[in-house]
């Protein structure tokens, strides 16, 4: 461990990221150790999360000691055996990161502040966007993300350390800056560009819903619009549903069922219906609820059926509900998602601020989906291991017992044919027999 920590410190050094004393960092990890000794700690180092953490905490502690902050020891070390909140904070943030891939929308974010929008490029652009990311992600306020950064050590290394601490008028600039240049649909594409490189394009099904963004309807008579002297009262408009009354905004999207990944939306009005909201993908079937009776789909309509006087739900067509509404269930998913984020409920008070809003956490979505398609594929690899490895075992046991005096290395070698799919169990177990009455 300790050589496996100075050799990671040796690669800072070369990368001249950091200024401080570096005979200091070894005094901090020699501590580190003899205390580790001490108590008796016991953790498996080999673990790629364990060292992921021990070497984020490190960055931390030289980044820390830059800043003239006293530092003994690297804490990660001290409570790896301990399931703390932060390291499930530190784990949660490394899987965002590592998947974001948040440097692809640099150049189109420097557009922002080209001759066409004015402005000055004072801060970077990557990092007011991992900003916005974590705001989407803990449902923090402008001035509170500017505190849990400042008090946090792991924002601080998602961030991946800035020069200087950012106002919360900065990240409100930003944000003004992204709706003036009307480039959340540049953002959104370039998104969807990094799904299709990642191996997850668009496939033949898909299906649409829409969910109420509720906010603060504000006294009763107040003017709205432009006129609107305070926040409650700008562009939301009032709807009801199933006899229960909403102001605010509405979401729509699009959802690719095999994927489960978000792949377009919009944000409107909440008194805009559903069947107003034309989506143009290049899908094969676009399942949707009654809502969008009507809507001219560019392919196959699996929308839901209602009583009318022009055709009547039978049986039949009540079967038909069933099956399409067992088939849209994922699109659910994300609004779940939003309501366990508290993304269900907005402050802003027009609709292009909301929609920048939606672009941040529906990016986030799609991440954590891509973190989720990840561990699938790989959990299912490792099923197909451990059955393959079953398998053979049950085929020695069986070779074994057609005949005890077929050698090991008889066994050995019929095994490895199977392994390599070049003969199936069946011909083989008859190779066996064939051996065996040779033999006799």
């Amino acid at each position: 461990m300790k050589r496996y920590l100075f050799e990671f410190v040796d690669k800072l050094k070369s990368k001249n990221k950091f200024n401080v004393d570096w005979s200091e960092i070894g005094g901090i990890i020699d501590n580190t150790l003899e205390e580790v000794s001490k108590r008796g700690i016991n953790f498996n180092f080999n673990r790629g999360s364990v060292k992921y953490f021990i070497r984020a905490d490190l960055e931390l502690v030289i980044y820390k000691v830059q800043n003239n902050e006293c530092v003994s020891v690297l804490s990660s070390v001290l409570c790896l055996n301990d399931e703390i909140e932060n390291r499930e904070l530190f784990l949660k943030l490394r899987e965002i990161k590592k998947f974001l891939n948040a440097e692809m929308y640099r150049p189109i974010l420097e557009i922002m502040f080209n001759k066409g929008c004015k402005g000055q490029l004072c801060v970077d652009v990557v990092l007011m966007f991992n900003i916005l990311i974590l705001q989407a992600e803990f449902n923090l306020s402008d001035k509170e993300v500017i505190d849990f950064i400042e008090d946090s050590d792991f924002f601080i290394w998602f961030l991946e350390y800035p020069a200087k601490v950012l106002s919360s008028s900065k990240i409100e600039s930003f944000r003004n800056k992204i709706v003036n240049c009307d480039i959340v649909e540049v953002l959104w594409l370039t998104h969807q560009e990094y799904l299709n490189e990642s191996g997850y394009p668009l496939m033949d099904e898909a299906a649409v819903d829409a969910s109420f963004l509720d906010t603060n309807q504000g006294t009763f008579g107040k003017p709205r619009g432009n006129d609107a002297k305070t926040r409650r009262s700008r562009d939301g408009t009032f709807m009801t549903k199933n006899k229960e009354h909403h102001f605010g905004f509405k979401i729509h999207q699009i959802m690719d069922l095999k994927y489960q990944l978000i792949r377009s939306f919009e944000v409107t009005t909440a008194n805009v219906h559903d069947s107003q909201i034309v989506f143009d993908l290049a899908v094969k079937v676009l399942y949707a609820d009654k809502g969008y009776i009507g809507v001219p789909f560019n392919s196959y309509k699996g929308y839901m059926l209602r009583h009318s006087n022009k055709a009547c739900v039978n049986a039949r067509r009540m079967q038909r509900n069933r099956r399409i509404s067992i088939k849209r269930a994922p699109v659910e998913r994300p609004f779940a998602f939003l309501k366990a984020h508290g993304q269900n409920f907005t402050k802003l008070t027009t609709t292009p601020r909301n929609k920048v809003k939606i672009l941040f956490i529906l990016i986030l979505y799609n991440t954590y989906q891509l973190i989720t398609l990840k561990n699938q594929k790989e959990d299912k690899n490792n099923d197909n291991s451990v059955k393959k490895e079953t398998n053979t075992n049950k085929i020695m046991e069986n070779l074994a017992n057609f005949d005890t005096n077929l050698t090991s290395k008889n066994i050995r070698y019929w095994c490895a044919v199977i392994n390599n799919r070049s003969m199936d169990k069946t011909t083989c177990i008859n190779h066996a027999f064939s051996i065996k009455e040779k033999k006799n």
